[in-house]
């Protein structure tokens, strides 16, 4: 095992240790979960992350300990298991208790009243009563009986009577929603019309005339930079030939003076070894003189 292995080994089982120890007091504390809703709420989903992550070490240290023969970690490590159990259950159920059940709030839409039909757009009209068959009058079915659907009870008296005799059912016209005054659309007005037309001939001229100058401008201001970029181009294609009529006129310069030091270069490697030849040959014979002189005097 590596050494930071050993480190990292050390390091889980001392914060396992604490940690497990930790969750202990806390949990062991009378009335620790008697607190707000909001507050007793974290602080369960606080501990029951915790725990998570204690389990997480034993894991890790259950992996390591798993190694050794001797098996003196085994008791220990069970001890610590059966405590964050023991630990997760009691917290489990305060947050159960902390949480409250969501329920849905009672429906207001039955609780508004039917707007009154003049805030419908609809007017009230007046039901005329027809005569029945023995004196009776009846009434034609209301505006909400129409609107609603309420058939039922807009059947009159008489004819339920009428209908529970033997005799075969009159067939009776339903009413039609038809029957209900409708608003009619208002007329356009033809002064108002050809009021309307000149003002939008005189807005779109206007526009068009707005667009048009606008398109104007732009156009000078293209135009205007066209002739400034042509001209700064001319200004560098000035600045170019110059620039390369110096670099071929400094090109044709350093080719002669190539050729003149290539030809300087092989006169006097010439003249440097005839200089040299001559030094060695005089002392060459420098030497054979001393010595001839030398051994002839004798």
């Amino acid at each position: 095992m590596s050494l930071q292995s050993n480190e990292q080994l050390l390091h889980d089982r001392v914060n396992l240790t604490r940690l497990v120890r930790r969750l202990d007091k806390t949990v062991a504390v009378p009335d620790w979960d008697k607190e707000n809703v909001l507050d007793a709420q974290i602080k369960t989903q606080g501990m029951l992350q915790k725990v998570k992550f204690a389990r997480k070490l034993l894991g890790n240290v259950e992996v390591y300990d798993d190694m050794d023969e001797s098996g003196k970690y085994r008791a220990q490590h069970a001890e610590l298991r059966r405590t964050l159990e023991r630990i997760e259950q009691a917290v489990v159920a305060a947050d159960q208790r902390a949480t409250k059940p969501l329920s849905r709030p009672p429906p207001i839409l039955p609780t508004i009243p039917l707007p009154p039909p003049s805030a419908r757009g609809l007017e009230p009209i007046s039901v005329p009563k027809t005569a029945g068959a023995n004196g009776e009058t009846t009434s034609l079915p209301s505006e909400v009986d129409l609107l609603l659907g309420a058939t039922e009870d807009a059947i009159p008296p008489a004819a339920t009577a009428e209908a529970s005799a033997p005799e075969p059912e009159p067939t009776l016209d339903p009413v039609s929603p038809t029957f209900l005054p409708s608003r009619p659309k208002p007329a356009p007005n033809p002064s108002e019309s050809i009021s309307e037309k000149p003002a939008l001939l005189q807005n779109s001229a206007a526009v068009h005339e707005e667009l048009t100058s606008e398109l104007a401008r732009m156009a000078a201001q293209l135009k205007a930079n066209a002739t400034y970029f042509s001209g700064a181009l001319e200004k560098d294609k000035i600045a170019l030939e110059g620039a390369e009529e110096k670099i071929t006129s400094n090109l044709d310069a350093m080719t002669k003076e190539r050729v003149r030091l290539r030809d300087h270069r092989g006169k006097s490697m010439g003249t440097t070894c005839l200089t040299v030849t001559s030094i060695v040959v005089v002392l060459v014979s420098f030497v054979i003189m001393f010595f001839i002189i030398r051994f002839t005097r004798r």
